[in-house]
């Protein structure tokens, strides 16, 4: 993990792939997700990422780490 300064001179938290979370923790939040992505497969892909983009955020996840889930989750289950 690396902290870098941002323009205001404060730290900021940063890791190699850009989120400010662990590869572990994402490993298992991507899991989480996949389980809320798939209990909607009867549902428009649109309104199934409509609802992880929710879920996600709900739980006070940022864009970063929504943004990099939802892709992953797309190429992972295309339809």
């Amino acid at each position: 993990m690396v902290f870098k300064n941002n323009e205001a001179g404060e730290e900021q938290e940063s890791t190699e792939s850009g989120h400010a979370i662990s590869k572990p923790s994402l490993d298992q939040l991507f899991v989480q997700a996949s389980k809320q992505w798939l209990k909607g497969q009867g549902v428009p892909r649109e309104k199934r990422k409509a609802r992880i983009i929710r879920w996600l955020q709900y739980r006070g996840f940022d864009w970063s780490v929504v943004s990099f889930i939802l892709k992953k989750l797309e190429s992972s289950y295309p339809q």
